[in-house]
């Protein structure tokens, strides 16, 4: 990592290369700053598909969970039964060595059994409403979407647009990538990133530019005389 003086100089390099004025230059070294610690840890994100996925696994783990648990409750012998729920095995001074407390057969309801029940009924529709979109989701294949790099744009983006009033726009012409955001993010990534390729950023810069807002109007025609 770039000691805090070699930063330093770079975000003036970047000042001076993209005349970014003097009131901006503490926007940009912070910028600079985060950017080069956060990319390489943000590089392993996974894409947002995997992350969907992982996430389904570990739902469904906490799912079956809690059907094993639901099975096992009510599948307890009488005595096991009496011996999770009666309220008298929380009796400090009960006489040891005792096999149960209710009646066999067991008539007896438990409140906090059927409370608990109710908890374990309830907790399940949460899971399966959180597992619903989940398990649509499919891994495709092709190429990883480089989530990491997708952050550090729309990090450089916001920069770009929020601070320095610039519009972040992107273009390929002739086979030559064009537009000042692209060259400043560029700049910054070889000396932060020097391994990602142009074409990466290229997608990267398409995905993260937000949409333009455009307003259409709608004049009827006109009425023939």
């Amino acid at each position: 990592m770039p000691s805090p003086v070699q930063l330093e100089s770079f975000a003036k390099e970047i000042a001076l290369r993209f005349k970014i004025n003097a009131e901006h230059t503490d926007a940009l070294a912070n910028f600079v700053r985060e950017s080069t610690d956060q990319f390489n840890p943000n590089r392993l994100i996974k894409s947002a598909t995997k992350q969907q996925i992982d996430l389904r696994e570990e739902m469904e783990a906490v799912a079956e969970a809690q059907q094993w648990l639901t099975d096992a409750l009510y599948g307890l012998s009488p005595l096991a039964r009496d011996r999770l729920w009666h309220p008298l095995w929380e009796m400090p001074n009960r006489l040891p060595n005792l096999i149960g407390f209710a009646t066999l057969p067991p008539a007896t309801d438990f409140p906090e059994e059927t409370a608990f029940r109710e908890i374990l009924a309830t907790f399940a529709k949460r899971i399966e409403t959180r597992l619903v979109e989940l398990r649509t989701v499919e891994d495709k294949g092709g190429h990883p979407e480089k989530t990491g790099l997708r952050i550090w744009t729309a990090r450089a983006r916001d920069f770009w647009e929020e601070t320095l009033g610039r519009k972040f726009t992107y273009q390929y012409v002739g086979g030559v990538h064009k537009g000042e955001a692209f060259a400043f993010c560029s700049f910054v990534l070889q000396h932060i990133a020097p391994d990602v390729t142009e074409t990466a950023l290229a997608t990267a810069m398409r995905a993260m530019i937000k949409p333009m807002k455009v307003t259409v109007r709608y004049s009827p025609p006109r009425e023939s005389q």
